[in-house]
């Protein structure tokens, strides 16, 4: 085996792990060990906030935010939205929006894209933060490179037309939701607490 072999095998192999921080991986994925939401005590409100868009930032893109904020007496929710970003594949090493091996390869299989939502609301002895990081499936008419083109027509008797039968692409028909993404939701709450010295 040549050496160039060996290094590409042992970097798949690896995810490119020794570039990604984090929560510690299993060979599952990284240890669910924090709580979500999670409290973090400190008075500093606007630190915590930055904290968490700078979090936020480094894998998705941030849609809208609203700052928690002081009007009169209450203290309002802050409120972060990103934009749905389709999932890093093995190809792209260097984004860090599929949190382990499984995400990766799942996102190279087929279309995945994640948005997050963080809340942040006042606490006893702190803020609640919670994470929460959506993962949803492109729904197409049939996959890319299928076998069964698209100009077979159906049994049925209605009248259709046909501008070009050899699509050379399948439309997107939406998305389908699949649930939330802890992998990635662990790890922004790992960041979150390391970065605020918890």
């Amino acid at each position: 085996m040549t050496p160039w072999v060996a290094l590409a095998t042992a970097l798949i192999a690896s995810g490119c792990s020794p570039w990604r921080d984090g929560a510690v991986e299993t060979p599952l994925g990284p240890r669910l060990g924090y709580s979500n939401p999670v409290v973090i005590p400190t008075a500093d409100r606007d630190l915590l906030w930055d904290t968490i868009v700078d979090v936020v930032d480094d894998d998705l893109e941030i849609l809208r935010e609203e700052r928690p904020r002081l009007v009169g007496d209450a203290l309002t929710e802050g409120r972060l939205e990103t934009r749905p970003q389709i999932g890093a594949t093995i190809l792209e090493p260097w984004r860090g929006d599929s949190a382990n091996n499984y995400e990766r390869w799942e996102s190279t299989a087929q279309t995945i894209r994640r948005r997050a939502l963080v809340h942040m609301l006042p606490a006893a002895g702190g803020y609640q933060v919670q994470v929460t990081v959506l993962k949803e499936l492109e729904n197409v008419g049939q996959p890319e490179f299928a076998a069964t083109p698209t100009a077979i027509f159906g049994n049925d008797n209605s009248l259709r037309r046909f501008s070009d039968p050899q699509d050379p692409q399948a439309k997107t028909r939406g998305w389908i939701p699949v649930g939330n993404d802890p992998a990635l939701e662990q790890r922004m709450v790992a960041k979150i607490l390391a970065r605020m010295g918890l």
